[in-house]
């Protein structure tokens, strides 16, 4: 995973006077091929890809951002894709949880799932139930098909 400020700061690391071809592919992948400017920008752009492809089971993406946990993300989106958004601290067991995602897959007419986290607050064993889960439930849809 990498940050903005360390693919700035790679343009003067060691690696840059040893190999400034790498250097240069990365930051220009980073700043001009990717679409990280806002998430509405990157959805689309993953929809659009996504689309394309015809894949059968959806993607998956963890987002690092430092924008603040209260922005109502589905607002931003709402004029691409429904969203369910869940902020994983209100959830007070891991059966709310997993009964939450349960729902996307099986009750929900949203379209994508969105699990936000703070991870000044969140314990990492959280975040690798919630991806278990997402994975367990997207294969079992899969099966289902």
């Amino acid at each position: 995973i990498a940050l903005s400020d360390g693919i700035v700061r790679s343009k003067r690391s060691m690696l840059a006077s040893i190999n400034s071809t790498e250097v240069d592919h990365w930051y220009k992948f980073y700043f001009y091929q990717q679409f990280n400017h806002d998430i509405f920008t990157y959805v689309r752009s993953k929809l659009d890809n996504y689309k394309a492809t015809e894949e059968k089971q959806g993607f998956k993406v963890v987002i690092n951002t430092f924008s603040n946990i209260t922005n109502d993300i589905s607002s931003y989106l709402n004029d691409i894709i429904t969203c369910q958004v869940d902020k994983i601290s209100t959830f007070k067991s891991e059966a709310q949880l997993q009964s939450r995602i349960k729902y996307f897959w099986q009750e929900s007419e949203a379209e994508l799932l969105i699990l936000q986290c703070d991870l000044a607050t969140i314990n990492a064993g959280c975040i690798k139930l919630a991806k278990f889960l997402i994975e367990k439930h997207n294969n079992d849809s899969i099966l289902q098909e």
